[in-house]
């Protein structure tokens, strides 16, 4: 007597649930090989498997700058570190792998001081082993620094700085010092400067504590 037409599509679902979770499982390895040649081809596979489209340019990039010399020794270390640690923690790579990437790239291409990535290195180390939502908060405003000085956005304005001289510190909370610069606030109908000014800005409480300007 033949299955029911039912139990049949029930059967094909689940066979068709198992392979996809299976091909996901073998497309994610366990751990990044401490090598740095050999973990740069494991990474490139493990975000290409992912298939996303957006993602590729800016995966491109960071391959040439690793392959190129564009981070040190210690440097690499540290970056393979942290995506171990985050492979371990099950991070999806959007968005948390997609912010470290673009974050290294806006740090080559913008050719930002080598304590700025240092400084975010162990930010993220402290940060990893915490909660994951304070963790991500953190990569989204380092990301937009590290790009183009945004300190703060949302929907109808945006806070950044002509210069490029921050400091990026994490106690009880991230704090970005901003050495004297001019501060611009934009909006889609006006911006205004805040001239030669200096201070702190605390992404978790949107507070600046200025001292000039």
């Amino acid at each position: 007597m033949p299955a029911p037409v039912s139990t049949m599509r029930h059967f094909i679902f689940t066979t068709l649930l198992l392979l996809i979770a299976g091909k996901l499982h073998a497309q994610t390895p366990q751990s990044f090989n401490p090598e740095p040649g050999v973990f740069i081809k494991e990474f490139e596979s493990f975000i290409r498997g992912a298939a996303i489209s957006t993602l590729e340019p800016e995966l491109n990039k960071f391959l040439t700058d690793w392959n190129t010399g564009r981070y040190d020794a210690i440097q690499q270390k540290s970056i393979q570190k942290l995506c171990n640690n985050m492979l371990m923690r099950k991070l999806a790579i959007q968005p948390y792998f997609e912010l470290v990437i673009t974050s290294m790239n806006a740090y080559t291409s913008r050719k930002l001081p080598a304590k700025n990535l240092q400084q975010w290195q162990q930010i993220t180390e402290q940060l990893l082993g915490k909660n994951p939502a304070d963790y991500l908060a953190f990569l989204r405003v380092a990301n937009n620094l590290f790009k183009d000085n945004t300190i703060y956005q949302d929907a109808t304005k945006k806070w950044y700085c002509r210069a490029s001289g921050f400091d990026i510190s994490y106690r009880k909370d991230i704090e970005v010092r901003i050495n004297k610069t001019d501060l611009v606030c934009r909006t889609a109908f006006d911006s205004f400067v805040i001239t030669g000014t200096s201070g702190t800005f605390l992404p978790a409480k949107n507070l600046w504590q200025g001292n000039a300007g």
